[in-house]
C-alpha cells in the first residue's frame, strides 16, 4: 500500500458537470476526509498568497474536493447533491487561490517587455493564464505555484505578443507580406510588396472583404492610418460601443481572417 501512494500523480479530465483535477495515488487511501480539510476555513480567511504548508495544503484540499465529487456520482454518472456540495468547495478554494495570486498577473504585466502588445491586453491575457495554472497546478511535484504561475503567463504573453505581430503586420497601411506563411517565401522584393499594399487598399475602398460597419471601424482604430494618431485600446474601443474587451477582439479577429481570405483569393497576387 505504501508503494502504491507513492505514484505519480495524474491530471484527470473533466467532464459535463464535473471539474477536472490533478489525481494522487493517496486519495484512494486517506481514512478520511480530515487529512485535507482540517484547517481549510481558516486558510481560506488569510489575505495575501499562502506561504509553504498553507499553499500545498490549499491546491491539496481543492483537488481532493475534486476527486470526491468524482466518486460521489450516482449510478448513471448524473452529478447528485453530495458531488455538487465537493463542487461548491472546490471553487470556493480555487476562487481563493486565484484571488490571493491575482499580484502575480500585475506583476507580470508590469515588467513585460512585450511593447507590441496593449497592457490591458496583457493583463486579460495573464488572468486569464493565471486560472488555468490554478487549475493545472500539481502540488504533489516540489514546485512553488508563483514559479509555475510566471512560467505560464510568460508564455501566454509571449503567444500573444506573436498572434499581434502577425495581425499587425498584416492589417491594413501595416501590412507586411513577409510574414505571410502561405505560398511567399519570404523574400520578396520592394516592387512585390507595392503590389500586395496596393492590392490590401483597393480591397479596403471597395470592401472587397464584405466588413461590415462595425469592423471597418475597429480597424481604424486599433491600427490608424495616420501616423501621428495613438492606437486605441480594447477596452476604450468596447466603452464606447457598450460591449466588451474580449467582443472588440473578437470583431477584430474575424476582420483580419475577411481580409486575409480576401487576399489569398486575390487573381492579380495568386
Amino acid at each position: 500500500m505504501v508503494a502504491k501512494r507513492n505514484e505519480v500523480s495524474r491530471h484527470v479530465l473533466g467532464s459535463e458537470g464535473l471539474p477536472k483535477y490533478v489525481f494522487h495515488p493517496e486519495f484512494k487511501y486517506s481514512s478520511d476526509s480530515r487529512e485535507y480539510l482540517d484547517g481549510l476555513e481558516e486558510l481560506l480567511q488569510v489575505e495575501g498568497p499562502p506561504e509553504g504548508d498553507a499553499e500545498v495544503r490549499l491546491f491539496r484540499a481543492m483537488h481532493y474536493c475534486a476527486f470526491r465529487a468524482w466518486e460521489a456520482r450516482g449510478k448513471r454518472r448524473a452529478v447528485t447533491a453530495e458531488a455538487n456540495r465537493w463542487i461548491e468547495l472546490r471553487a470556493r478554494v480555487r476562487d481563493h487561490l486565484i484571488l490571493v495570486n491575482l499580484g502575480l498577473s500585475y506583476d507580470m504585466v508590469r515588467r513585460s517587455r512585450f511593447t507590441n502588445v496593449d497592457e490591458d491586453d496583457l493583463l486579460s491575457e495573464g488572468l486569464r493564464a493565471l486560472c488555468d495554472a490554478v487549475e493545472a497546478f500539481d502540488p504533489w511535484r516540489g514546485y512553488r505555484f508563483s514559479t509555475y504561475a510566471c512560467n505560464a503567463i510568460y508564455r501566454g504573453f509571449l503567444r500573444l505578443s506573436k498572434m499581434e505581430t502577425r495581425r499587425a503586420r498584416f492589417v491594413t497601411f501595416g501590412y507586411d507580406p513577409r510574414m505571410d506563411r502561405g505560398a511567399l517565401d519570404g523574400n520578396l522584393n520592394d516592387y512585390d510588396e507595392r503590389v500586395y499594399r496596393q492590392r490590401l487598399a483597393e480591397v479596403l475602398r471597395e470592401n472587397g472583404a464584405d466588413l461590415t460597419e462595425q469592423e471597418r471601424d475597429i480597424l481604424s482604430r486599433r491600427f490608424p492610418e495616420e501616423p501621428n494618431r495613438k492606437r486605441e485600446t480594447l477596452e476604450r474601443i468596447g466603452r464606447e460601443m457598450s460591449v466588451s474587451k474580449e467582443r472588440v477582439r473578437q470583431i477584430q479577429v474575424t476582420a483580419l481572417e475577411k481580409l486575409y481570405q480576401s487576399l489569398t483569393a486575390d487573381p492579380v497576387l495568386c
